[in-house]
């Protein structure tokens, strides 16, 4: 037995200073990200592997299915981009739409690494409160004619989700097209007898990446994107995901939930939809069906040209790209483009983000902006819900404040996941602001070119502002060493929260 165990300890040891020199000599990740993954295997050298093979993003078992549908998509959206790009070079040097031409290396970078064109004729209507988003939902969902794509990292199977569920089983049987995608972790406490139902019923339903059927090298990957996308005409994305929580009215949980979700119509919406198509390929689709399903008029049609059928009404019009990101692709769309929407600031950027652990491309960004005169707010929850992601926080906020950087807690928990850049671009999605959702989640944001907009998101964050206690750099100084040391100690591994 002894001699059982010396091979092991042997084999163990040396593959972990085999990892230990892959980092140091051929690991292409951040270098304090490579620093994190050296203490971990040089403390927890067994341990360690594991966690290496599972968090480190150098395992992802991507589908087939979902590099064919990336590059199907790819393929018949070349034209279209080009001729987006073809707009975008005549707005700038023409002047003849302010924010885009403001804006043009924002939307340019969205275009080139995110595929994403720009829609002119959108409306968007904003929620802050998931009573209100969940009711307007209901109400698209009673009236829907034709289909129901629906896409959630969460889905809880208590009133609200129990709600939803009910309307969706009884579309799918009056003949409605109605698929569905649940995060398998994300949702991994609603049993799937609850997502049978509608099944049973007549709709499509898939897990993304099931970790309850012993996928554990995509458990690390998961779908954070919430889109519902209703008869092809009304899209919702943002922060909400489906449970009693998000209305405020939870059992077990009592802190006030606020978030930011938004209902697009227009051809933005037709993008949205792409997204899911995307997720609904890779996931549950057969190779040979793919160009067979995918109606490529519906989603690119040819009068869906970037010039406005009607000028008179540009202004009431948003401009909106609908950006996605994943480690099936680069990983860094969205995050590149709110790094370039936060540079392209001359006054103002206000952000909110439920947790804020950024890593060094964005630090700096905010640092750049903040010393050059910007003024850069940041609101984050007083009431967190991972008390290692709130220290790891605190280290980076105490950071922050030297730079001029200002920091608002708010009284609660909020999941809001939004930039708001002069009162004229904004972005709103599924995104946090930090490494899980930049390097590890498939997420999803809208990017919204308008100044009636954008003063509306302004309004909303000073209103949000009046409420929250704002941090001070006294408060972080005077604080326990030993508190400062857990905090350092969090930051330290923030890269792989």
């Amino acid at each position: 037995m002894s001699t059982v165990s010396n091979v092991l300890f042997l084999l163990f040891y040396t593959l972990n200073f085999i990892l230990i020199l892959f980092i140091l000599f051929f690991e292409r990740q951040e270098s304090s990200r490579r620093f994190a993954w050296l203490l971990t295997l040089v403390f927890l050298p067994v341990i360690g592997i594991a966690l290496y093979v599972l968090f480190s993003g150098h395992f992802f078992t991507k589908t087939k299915k979902m590099t064919k549908a990336k590059a199907f998509i790819g393929r018949n959206l070349s034209q279209h981009l080009e001729t987006q790009m073809e707009y975008v070079k005549r707005e700038i040097e023409g002047n003849t739409h302010p924010l885009l031409t403001e804006f043009g290396s924002l939307i340019n970078l969205n275009i080139l690494l995110g595929n994403s064109p720009i829609t002119l004729n959108n409306t968007v209507d904003m929620f802050l409160w998931g009573k209100d988003k969940f009711a307007r939902l209901i109400e698209d969902i009673e009236n829907a004619k034709d289909s129901i794509n629906i896409e959630y990292f969460t889905f809880r199977n208590d009133a609200i989700g129990s709600r939803i569920m009910d309307l969706l089983c009884q579309k799918a049987k009056e003949g409605l097209s109605v698929r569905f995608i649940y995060d398998d972790f994300g949702s991994i406490l609603t049993p799937s007898s609850f997502f049978n139902r509608l099944k049973k019923a007549g709709g499509q339903v898939t897990p993304f990446f099931p970790v309850r059927a012993g996928m554990i090298f995509s458990m690390n990957y998961r779908n954070h994107r919430k889109i519902v996308v209703i008869d092809g005409k009304i899209g919702y994305t943002g922060g909400f995901n489906v449970g009693d929580e998000y209305v405020n009215q939870s059992r077990y949980r009592k802190v006030l939930w606020r978030d930011t979700h938004v209902r697009l119509t227009g051809k933005s919406v037709h993008y949205l939809q792409l997204i899911f198509l995307i997720d609904w390929y890779s996931v549950c689709m057969d190779d040979k069906t793919l160009e067979d399903k995918i109606a490529i008029a519906r989603f690119f049609p040819v009068t869906d040209s970037p010039d406005p059928d009607h000028p008179n009404t540009r202004n009431e019009d948003i401009p909106i790209q609908i950006v996605s990101s994943g480690p099936n692709d680069h990983n860094t769309e969205i995050r590149d483009a709110m790094i370039r929407l936060i540079m392209s600031a001359r006054e103002y950027v206000y952000i909110q983000s439920p947790y804020f652990t950024p890593d060094e491309a964005f630090y700096e960004a905010l640092k750049i902006t903040a010393l050059s005169g910007i003024d850069v707010r940041i609101m984050v929850p007083d009431k967190w819900d991972k008390f290692y992601v709130k220290a790891a926080a605190m280290e980076y906020i105490r950071e922050m404040l030297n730079f001029g950087i200002r920091f608002y807690h708010y009284p609660g928990f909020i999941h809001s996941k939004s930039i708001v850049a002069d009162g004229k671009a904004v972005t709103i999605g599924t995104t946090n602001i930090d490494t899980r959702s930049f390097a590890l989640h498939f997420e999803v944001n809208a990017f919204f070119y308008s100044s009636s907009f954008g003063k509306e998101c302004e309004t909303i964050f000073l209103e949000d502002q009046k409420k929250c206690r704002q941090s001070c750099k006294e408060d972080y100084e005077k604080r326990f060493i030993l508190a400062r040391a857990w905090w350092g100690f969090c930051k330290l591994f923030s890269t792989l929260m």
